[in-house]
């Protein structure tokens, strides 16, 4: 079962990256590279931003199959809902802190220019 389980997880991680092997070029392009300049800095922006889940996803993820298991369904959905309130209330506490960060660069940035 261990095995089994390794495998999956490893065949989950090499997949992707066997795709983007064929797929960047591609990408690349139809883009060209200023573009997907970009839009690899919006993927790393959001790979970053990704650290403000705090471990919910997989938390949720365990308590779930852990429901399942005890076929417990009457508390799927408080625990579902929960979660979703709990990254969506860090997900705007993330765009605020993002928004107020960009607006004080940006105010550094024109009064350094006058």
């Amino acid at each position: 079962m261990l095995g089994r389980n390794t495998a999956w997880n490893l065949f989950g991680q090499v997949l992707p990256a066997i795709a983007a092997v064929f797929t960047v070029p591609i990408l690349i392009r139809g883009l060209g590279t200023e573009r997907f300049g970009v839009l690899t800095l919006i993927w790393l922006v959001v790979g970053y931003f990704s650290i403000f889940d705090l471990g919910l996803g997989r938390a949720l993820t365990q308590l779930l199959a852990e429901r399942l298991g005890h076929d417990d369904h009457r508390s799927i959905p408080a625990l579902v809902w929960t979660a979703l309130g709990l990254m969506g209330c860090l997900g705007v506490l993330g765009t605020a802190v993002a928004l107020l960060e960009s607006c004080r660069q940006l105010l550094a940035v024109n009064s350094r220019g006058s």
